[in-house]
């Protein structure tokens, strides 16, 4: 597998599908962006989540134990945005399906480039500002 090139496809895919995002919600204030594979590793997803609709979820589900705010808060599976622009990642996904399928023994070794490869691109688009000069504003308590 050449993990350059999976780390530049998931950065290129993710700068779209959240430009596409933060694009079409520009009136909601995002507090949190994230990628996750499945466990068989066939998969890169993007998620995020604005404090709008975090809040909207909470009211709407009369949550108000702490314990369950926080897992509306942080589990990407309950974010409104839950797979937005999966879309851009359909190639990313056809190779990793392809690369891991047989894999045993070398599996883990596999999974845990993968985890590097999204991390990396992560961290590659916040050093590029992607997410803004500041980031202070995006949390809350």
């Amino acid at each position: 597998m050449n993990w350059d090139g999976l780390t530049k496809g998931i950065i290129a895919a993710t700068r779209a599908a959240f430009s596409d995002l933060l694009a079409q919600h520009k009136e909601e204030h995002f507090y949190a962006f994230a990628l996750y594979t499945d466990s068989d590793c066939w998969r890169v997803v993007p998620a995020a989540n604005s404090i709008e609709k975090y809040n909207e979820k909470i009211s709407n589900n009369g949550e108000g134990d702490a314990s369950e705010q926080n897992f509306y808060k942080w589990y990407s599976g309950e974010w409104a945005y839950e797979a937005w622009g999966g879309d851009r990642f359909n190639g990313i996904c056809g190779k990793l399906s392809a690369a891991c399928t047989g894999l045993e023994e070398e599996f883990y070794a596999f999974k845990e480039h993968v985890h590097l490869c999204m991390n990396d691109a992560l961290l590659s688009l916040d050093k590029a500002g992607f997410w803004g000069a500041s980031r202070s504003g995006l949390c809350f308590s």
